[in-house]
């Protein structure tokens, strides 16, 4: 509301106007994609089933015992996706200033057509952090964080980062 007042000699006289004011601000959103390596290694023990006392000539038949014991490492942890910035303003583009995409504190490489958001549209982008070698941990924690900067101001969108039971 907007108010205005005049005042001549003893007379006030006043005015009341109201104006609706529609701002259009950047939503950010993104996908995440997770993948990892398990490497295996096997050691492998093949031991005699028995003991025989033969005279020179017999013969024996038998069997071994094999034994398998696997053990793995997991590595190579990465995470990523796309960046897709919407611009709800019917005709002005948006140009951001940045774009970037952060894992659980490691920055994903973030790869755009350009950093203009068309009016009434959107601009899509993705983004990749690379393997990272942390042997049989998870080095990114459980949020992803993408963050555009336009006006000054900092206009974020996140996902959980899930990985699966199974590596890719």
């Amino acid at each position: 509301a907007n108010t205005a007042i005049i005042t001549s000699g003893d007379e006030r006289d006043r005015d009341t106007a109201e104006t609706a004011v529609t701002c259009h601000a950047p939503v950010v959103s993104k996908t995440t994609e997770t993948y990892w390596n398990r490497d295996w290694d096997w050691t492998i023990t093949k031991e005699v089933d028995g003991s025989y006392n033969l005279f020179a000539g017999d013969t024996v038949t038998h069997g071994y015992k094999v034994t398998v014991d696997p053990t793995y490492t997991d590595s190579f942890w990465g995470v990523k996706g796309t960046i897709t910035v919407t611009n709800s303003h019917p005709t002005e583009a948006m140009t951001l200033t940045s774009l970037t995409d952060l894992a659980g504190g490691i920055s994903g490489a973030v790869t755009c057509p350009s950093l203009v958001v068309p009016a009434g549209g959107s601009l899509t982008c993705t983004y990749d952090t690379g393997a990272q070698d942390a042997p049989n941990a998870n080095p990114f924690g459980k949020v992803n964080v993408a963050t555009a900067v336009f006006a000054d101001a900092n206009w974020t969108g996140e996902k959980a980062i899930e990985f699966s039971a199974a590596p890719t």
